[in-house]
């Protein structure tokens, strides 16, 4: 393992758990000298017993060394079963402090990231790879088996060489092979894993949909399910074929190099044989001797696979680290600085310009536009037209390709991102529908107000979720959705409602809706509409839609096509040029007033 990822994993496990990694470290140095003490007690007991034996004397010093032995072959399971609960200890505490580390990484790097399969096929390594607390841990485990392993081989050597060097090196080039085995397959396993990330996504993306109750839904209306598990099946059978083709080589190779092992085991033994009889060495010697041959083998061969594993373990440790040191790049090291509060002047778009992440077409091209304080905006166009890339650039989320994004004249770049996304609330199409109760779903739009459960009130009036509330029993401790028990279930549009109240209760100067009202029928959407007149009071209020209903709430239409904007003016002004916007209006004006009609 590199040094520099073998030291930064070690680095973090001791910042979280010094006592425990002592601990560990003692235990180690005391396991690696148990088998010196067992080899060197095996022969003084093996030559205790004969001598008894042949002068039919009982000797106390028998008794001794059994409650020795007794000791010293329990001493180790105690050992081990200490260094489970420590091990576990450790990482349940580094399963706190990682998940911590990620999830705030991954709620500051730059949103286009989201945007890369890249992205998701190495997050998904560092996620499936086991709990990344294991995967730390590990290094330092094999580290610890490593020393304790290398003080019973020098200890034990030591032994072994005063009688014949040749049964000492036997035993470590028994260990040669599965060494190699262990670099050569375990970067192997790490390729072929690398290479089915996709698959395996592929795989888990069908799986969450056979599980999930809106895909469900679907999925039992027009009866694909046997289609997405005939899917399922083909790339898991494709990705574990691959797999077991490799174990085969891999178990072949250990079957072959075992062979050979064992028979420099045997070899091994011959020798020692031959050197007690040439220098007329005691039994005892023998079987310590023997002892002490199993010690060193077994001792290189932890070492051996310990290494390999390092080896093959940094390869993970490598991605964590690497998600970890992503820098946010999208604002660099410029000035953080505070947002305009109040707005004076205006929000301005200077030539913008935006393209996606691994995509050659701009999503936005040159775009000039001023909103100014307490203004309306109705965003206009049909899907694909840019009105909600245009927002996501206001927010920061992505950073625009060319141009610039100024507010009083201050560079988004250089305003202080939680200043930033503290003043601009938005409600997206695809809003959070969060399994929790009422007032959490509220505060989290301010969670630094938890407590203010005026507010909360006050809010909940104003955008009519108050209304259906009060008909539960626990009132805003009651929990929504039927995930969990005693959950209440609501529709689309009082759902929107209290999305509503969450970017409300943020109290930002800007809210944006983008196509607040898709799940609501006419008559939820008119009174909807008449509630965004009271709550946005004194605030720049942003409607995204391809509907034309926001259009006489606005004190600005934009109407956007291809990126562009096409068309900008009021409602009146647009209506008397006869454009696009026109041409929309009249098409939709027709299905609106024909079905508030019925």
């Amino acid at each position: 393992m590199k040094p520099n990822y073998l030291k930064r994993s070690m680095l973090l496990v001791w910042a979280y758990a010094k006592s425990l990694m002592f601990i560990s470290f003692l235990i180690s140095i005391l396991e690696g000298l148990l088998p010196l003490a067992s080899v060197t007690l095996s022969m003084k007991l093996v030559n205790n017993v004969t001598l008894a034996i042949k002068d039919n004397v009982f000797d106390s010093t028998i008794i001794t060394l059994l409650i020795i032995q007794f000791f010293i072959t329990i001493i180790p399971s105690i050992l081990r079963i200490i260094q489970e609960y420590i091990n576990k200890k450790v990482e349940i505490k580094l399963e706190y402090h990682i998940t911590l580390l990620s999830s705030e990484k991954l709620m500051s790097i730059p949103y286009s990231f989201f945007d890369s399969p890249d992205f998701h096929d190495k997050y998904a390594r560092i996620s499936d790879s086991g709990s990344v607390s294991i995967q730390l841990l590990t290094p330092i485990q094999h580290t610890l088996q490593i020393l304790s392993s290398l003080i019973s081989i020098l200890a034990v050597g030591i032994f072994i060489i005063n009688t014949n060097i040749v049964i000492f090196l036997l035993a470590i080039l028994s260990a040669v092979p599965i060494f190699l085995i262990g670099i050569i397959f375990g970067n192997r396993q790490y390729n072929l894993r690398i290479k089915q990330t996709t698959k395996a996504r592929e795989a888990g993306y069908i799986q969450h949909l056979l599980q999930t109750k809106d895909s469900i839904k679907e999925l039992r209306v027009y009866q694909f399910g046997n289609y997405l598990l005939d899917k399922w099946g083909k790339i898991f059978l494709e990705i574990n074929k691959e797999i077991l083709a490799m174990l085969k080589k891999q178990q072949i190779w250990k079957s072959i190099l075992l062979i050979i092992s064992s028979l420099i085991y045997i070899f091994a033994i011959w020798v020692t044989i031959r050197s007690i009889q040439i220098k007329g060495l005691d039994i005892g010697s023998y079987i310590a001797l023997t002892q002490g041959f199993i010690v060193v083998q077994g001792g290189v061969n932890i070492i051996s696979r310990n290494v390999s594993e390092l080896y093959v373990n940094r390869l993970y440790i490598k991605e964590f680290f690497d998600f970890i040191d992503i820098e946010d790049t999208q604002f660099g090291d410029t000035v953080h600085r505070s947002f305009p509060s109040p707005i004076k002047s205006e929000i301005i778009f200077n030539n913008v310009s935006f393209t996606y992440p691994h995509s050659e077409n701009k999503s936005l091209k040159n775009i000039n536009l001023s909103v100014k304080p307490n203004e309306r905006i109705a965003i206009i166009g049909e899907n694909g037209s840019g009105k909600t890339t245009l927002i996501k650039c206001l927010m920061g989320l992505y950073d625009v390709t060319e141009g610039e994004i100024c507010i009083d004249g201050l560079n988004i770049k250089e305003i202080d991102r939680v200043k930033l996304s503290k003043n601009i609330s938005v409600i997206f199409q695809d809003y959070m529908k969060y399994s929790f109760s009422v007032h959490e779903n509220i505060i989290l739009g301010d969670w630094e107000n938890k407590n203010n459960l005026n507010k909360v009130k006050k809010v909940a009036i104003d955008c009519g979720v108050d209304d259906f509330v009060n008909k539960f029993t626990n009132k805003y401790d009651t929990r929504l959705g039927k995930i969990f028990e005693e959950g209440e279930d609501i529709s689309g549009g009082q759902w929107q409602k209290l999305a509503l109240a969450r970017a409300i209760f943020r109290d930002s100067q800007v809210i944006v809706l983008d196509e607040p009202t898709s799940a609501m029928d006419i008559n939820s959407e008119l009174h909807f509409l008449n509630t965004l007149k009271n709550v946005t009071k004194n605030k720049i209020c942003i409607y995204i839609s391809h509907r034309l209903n926001y259009a006489t709430l606005a004190d600005k239409i934009i109407v956007m096509k291809d990126g562009t904007i096409v068309e900008l003016g009021d409602h009146k002004s647009l209506i008397n040029e006869k454009g696009l916007y026109y041409s929309m209006y009249q098409k939709q004006y027709k299905t609106y007033k024909k079905d508030k009609d019925e």
